[in-house]
């Protein structure tokens, strides 16, 4: 923008207001110049520019996940055989599951602070006498607010079994039991709840800074020469979440229970009574991460600042006001309930040979292996420069934005 005047009055109002948001580009570059105007002259250039980011989010989200599931090769019976041998053999019976919720993420990524505007104001070359006065006003306001509420349930009910077998009033032969391995694994749960992230000035971190410019020169006796300027940043994030979180898991392996009862082995055989049972493995884990509020303001609207006053007649009055105001507010809140309940049962033994005549008897069970690990964050907020954040317990926010796809220069 240039403007000259040889008039004696001249006036000049240029108001720009803009409601931004992430798609609309700042100006690139403002140039206000009053020069050159005659003596005796009065010349005023006011110029605002104002730009408002708001942002409101909310979530509300209930999920419910009842998983029943059965695997058995087990329950095999042989009752009142005669002659032969009698062979239950059972094969493995294996289960996974796994459960991911992912829920209520809010996520404002606001990639320029429409300050990174470029200003050059010049007062030169007035005659004497004359007043000349530039203000300039730039007000960036951003408000976020970001909300969500989750109801999150995981009942899981696994059984695998390959035991209860059973032979019974056998006469003549051999009785044996084989059962096969029990496998539960891997059962995971995994919940993500109430990720708020807003971030403002996630463009180019690399990106130089915006520069300020401001001239008062060569202009005539007695004149009065005014430039003002005035910057405003405030940013405002809201940000809270409400979550309860409730992982029901029953997790029940067998291979065992099984009976050779009331069997008569042939006299003077090498009639034996064998139960074997397979091995059981149980390896359950869950991971709830609720409860994160990431705010980071990366504006940078303190801008590269010149002032010049040089070169003005006798008696000039002349003026260069530069306010610059940033104002950064958080409000973080979370309410988190975390709740386990169940438990994991593993068998392999409660083996019976009862009430057998002739031959022996022959017992052997196998391990019975049980994994459960659960990690529970939540509660974590988080307010500054992204370069900086921490790592919160077992979660690394660097690690969170990543899988939002927000990138984090490090410092």
């Amino acid at each position: 923008m240039k403007i000259k005047s040889i008039r004696s009055a001249t006036t000049v109002l240029v108001s720009v207001s803009m409601l931004c948001s992430s798609f609309l580009p700042a100006f690139a570059q403002m140039n206000v110049e009053v020069t050159g105007n005659g003596a005796g002259s009065t010349n005023d250039v006011t110029d605002s520019t104002t730009n408002n980011t708001t942002v409101f989010q909310t979530n509300t989200a209930t999920v419910s996940n009842k998983l029943k599931i059965t695997s058995s090769t087990g329950g095999n019976q042989i009752k009142g055989t005669t002659g032969g041998n009698a062979q239950v053999e059972t094969g493995n019976a294996n289960i996974s599951a796994s459960v991911t919720n992912t829920v209520n993420t809010n996520q404002a990524v606001v990639d320029t602070c429409n300050c990174d505007q470029s200003v050059d104001a010049l007062v030169t070359g007035n005659g004497a006498e004359s007043q000349n006065t530039i203000n300039h006003t730039q007000n960036n306001t951003a408000s976020v607010v970001q909300d969500g509420v989750a109801e999150v349930t995981n009942e899981l009910k696994l059984n695998a079994d390959t035991g209860t077998n059973e032979i019974k009033g056998l006469t003549g032969g051999t009785a044996k039991i084989e059962t096969g391995n029990v496998t539960i694994a891997p059962v995971e749960v995994i919940n993500t709840v109430n990720t708020n992230v807003a971030i403002l000035g996630a463009a180019d971190p690399d990106s130089s800074a915006p520069h300020m410019g401001l001239t008062v020169a060569n202009n005539g006796a007695d004149s009065t020469n005014t430039i003002g300027v005035n910057t405003n940043h405030i940013a405002d994030f809201f940000q809270s979440g409400t979550s309860t979180l409730l992982n029901d898991l029953e997790i029940k392996g067998n291979s065992g229970a099984n009976e050779v009862d009331s069997n008569t082995m042939a006299p003077d055989s090498d009639g034996v009574i064998s139960i074997s049972t397979g091995a059981v493995n149980m390896d359950a884990y869950v991971d709830s991460a609720t409860g994160f509020n990431i705010a980071s303001d990366d504006c940078g609207c303190i801008q590269d600042t010149t002032a010049t006053i040089d070169g003005n007649g006798t008696e000039a009055l002349s003026d260069v006001a530069l306010n610059v105001v940033t104002s950064s507010l958080a409000t973080q809140d979370n309410h988190d309930q975390f709740d386990t309940v169940g438990g994991m049962d593993c068998g392999t033994g409660t083996n019976e040979a009862e009430g057998n005549t002739n031959g022996g008897v022959n017992a052997e069970t196998g391990n019975c292996t049980q994994s459960y690990d659960e990690i529970n964050t939540g509660s974590s907020n988080f307010f500054g420069k992204l370069a900086s954040l921490p790592q919160v317990s077992s979660t690394n926010m660097t690690g969170l934005l990543s899988a939002l796809g927000v990138s984090v220069q490090a410092e």
